[in-house]
């Protein structure tokens, strides 16, 4: 596959993940990878679910991982923050508009989505405060049943992909 979506990708999401706190995209192909320190996630994002890991506060080099992979030609196959699809993240802290926008964005040519997923990830980090709804502490996401459907068939058809490439062991 051409490194050119993958490139394109990378041109568009450093400028404001890098501002956000990560380190430029690592990777190629069809693997975009962003790193940032868990500590400063956690101190800038404390919105966020990934920024309570109590493993990742126990460690003194920790980082917090956000990957973007793709399919063949181009296509958005997966967007994984940390231990959380991008969407579930989205749907955790309340922002279900832009949890859909990812959800619709899945299987498209990552060219005709790129700025999409650049403005739902320039709200999610713009918040730098913990006036955002934290609904995942208490166990609970709150979504419509719409939604919540929608992100269990989304996680199903990745566990079923024979692509997939197998977990840790």
């Amino acid at each position: 596959m051409s490194h050119g979506p993958i490139r394109k990708l990378m041109v568009k999401l450093n400028p404001l993940l890098v501002r956000a706190g990560f380190s430029e995209a690592q990777g190629g192909g069809d693997t975009a990878l962003y790193c940032a320190a868990f500590d400063d996630i956690a101190d800038r994002y404390p919105h966020l679910p990934q920024a309570h890991d109590e493993q990742a506060e126990a460690m003194s080099f920790a980082c917090v991982d956000l990957t973007f992979d793709l399919a063949a030609g181009g296509l958005l196959k997966s967007i994984q923050f940390e231990s959380y699809d991008l969407e579930d993240t989205l749907a955790l802290t309340g922002a279900t508009d832009d949890a859909w926008l990812v959800l619709n964005a899945y299987d498209q040519p990552v060219g005709e989505v790129v700025d999409t997923l650049h403005n739902v990830l320039a709200r999610l980090f713009a918040t730098q405060n913990a006036d955002r709804p934290r609904t995942y502490e208490a166990g609970v996401t709150v979504v419509d049943d719409q939604l919540e459907e929608a992100l269990r068939a989304r996680r199903q058809r990745r566990l079923d992909d024979p692509r997939r490439e197998p977990p840790f062991a």
